[in-house]
C-alpha cells in the first residue's frame, strides 16, 4: 500500500495496491479514494505503457493495416505500437511504421495526444502524421503479428467505417486529428 497523498482535484488517495500483473497489461490497480463529499470508494484501473499511432499518407491515400486483435478478431487500423522504455515517441512512430509496413517517411508532424479510456485506463497515445513515404521491406515483430497493408482512398476509409470494418476507437480518434490532411 502506498502512503496517502492529496491530489489537486480535491480527491484524497488513502491507499493504492497492485491487484494483478500480467503480460500486455502493466497491472490492475485498486486505489481507495476519499471524495470532497467525504465518500470513500475503491477505484480500479488498468496501467499500460504509452503507445504511438501513425497516420501515414501518400497522395491522399492512407496506409491501413488489417490485423487480428485477440479476442475481437480482424479489423482495419492505422499503424500503432508501444513505446519502448527510454524511447522517444517520434522514434517509436518511425520504428512502428517501418516494422508494420516497410515504409519510411520524409516528413513527420505531431498531431496530438489521446487517452484510451480516462478514469479506467491510464494509457495515452501520441499521434503522428507521416508524409513523403518511401517503400521498403516490412519487419513484423516476432510476436505473431499478421498484417495486411493497403493504401486506402478517403472513399474506401468512409466505406470501411460505415460497414464496421474500422471499429477501433483509437483509429477513429486519429482520423479526427488528421482531418486537415486527409478529408473524410
Amino acid at each position: 500500500m502506498r502512503r496517502p497523498t492529496r491530489s489537486t482535484s480535491g480527491l484524497r488517495v488513502l491507499a493504492t495496491r497492485v491487484a494483478f500483473r500480467g503480460d500486455g497489461v502493466g497491472g490492475v490497480h485498486e486505489t481507495r479514494l476519499r471524495f470532497p463529499s467525504g465518500a470513500v470508494r475503491t477505484w480500479t484501473y488498468l496501467i499500460k505503457s504509452p503507445f504511438v499511432m501513425v497516420l501515414a499518407l501518400q497522395e491522399n491515400r492512407l496506409v491501413l493495416v488489417r490485423q487480428h486483435r485477440y479476442p475481437q478478431g480482424r479489423a482495419w487500423e492505422v499503424i500503432k505500437g508501444g513505446i519502448e522504455r527510454g524511447e522517444a515517441p517520434i522514434s517509436a512512430a518511425k520504428r512502428e511504421l517501418r516494422e508494420e509496413t516497410g515504409f519510411t517517411a520524409k516528413r513527420w508532424r505531431r498531431l496530438g495526444r489521446l487517452m484510451v479510456a480516462p478514469g479506467y485506463f491510464n494509457q495515452t497515445g501520441h499521434v503522428f502524421l507521416a508524409q513523403g513515404l518511401r517503400a521498403g521491406a516490412a519487419q513484423p515483430e516476432t510476436n505473431g503479428e499478421m498484417l495486411r497493408v493497403v493504401m486506402a482512398t478517403p472513399a474506401r476509409v468512409r466505406s470501411l467505417l460505415a460497414q464496421g470494418g474500422v471499429y477501433d476507437s483509437v483509429t477513429m480518434a486519429g482520423l479526427l486529428l488528421a482531418r486537415k490532411y486527409f478529408s473524410l
